[in-house]
C-alpha cells in the first residue's frame, strides 16, 4: 500500500527538498502545495495519510490547517514544521492532535523520514485495531 504524504509550506525550496527525499522510500506517494487553501481541499477530495504543514504562512497559519484537517479527517496524521521555536505553540499543536513538531531547517533529513516511517507504523497499528472492532470508519 502506498502511502500519500501531503507537504504544505509557502516555501517550494522547502517541498522540494523534502519532495526529493521521500521519493526514495518506495511506499510513498508525495506531493505538495504552497497554499494552505489548496491543501486543504485536496484532503476534501482524496484521502490523504500524513500531512507535513509548515506553522507560519501567508494564507493561513498551520494552527488553522490543523484544526481544518482534524475536522475532515481526525486519523491523518498532521506534523508540524517550523522555523521558530516555542514551546508554547508546540503545546497549542500537540494538544490539536499533531502528531508531532519538528524544527525547520532540518539538521538531517534522514530524521524527516524516521518521522514518516513512526507515523506509518502508526497508522497501521490503527488500521489494525479499527479492523478487529468491526467499525466502519474510512481508512
Amino acid at each position: 500500500m502506498k502511502y500519500k504524504i501531503l507537504i504544505i509550506d509557502d516555501d517550494i525550496n522547502i517541498i522540494e527538498t523534502i519532495k526529493r527525499r521521500l521519493v526514495f522510500e518506495s511506499n510513498l506517494d508525495v506531493s505538495g502545495v504552497t497554499n494552505p487553501i489548496e491543501g486543504i481541499e485536496l484532503i476534501k477530495n482524496e484521502k490523504i495519510d500524513i500531512v507535513l504543514t509548515d506553522i507560519s504562512m501567508p494564507e493561513m497559519d498551520g494552527i488553522t490547517v490543523l484544526r481544518n484537517i482534524k475536522m475532515i479527517d481526525g486519523l491523518t496524521q498532521v506534523i508540524i514544521m517550523t522555523g521558530y521555536s516555542s514551546s508554547d505553540k508546540a503545546i497549542e499543536c500537540l494538544s490539536l492532535g499533531a502528531n508531532d513538531y519538528i524544527l525547520k531547517p532540518f539538521d538531517e533529513m534522514d530524521n524527516v523520514v524516521e518521522l514518516i516511517n513512526i507515523t506509518i507504523d502508526k497508522i497501521i497499528r490503527w488500521k489494525k485495531i479499527i479492523i478487529k472492532s468491526g467499525k466502519n470508519i474510512k481508512l
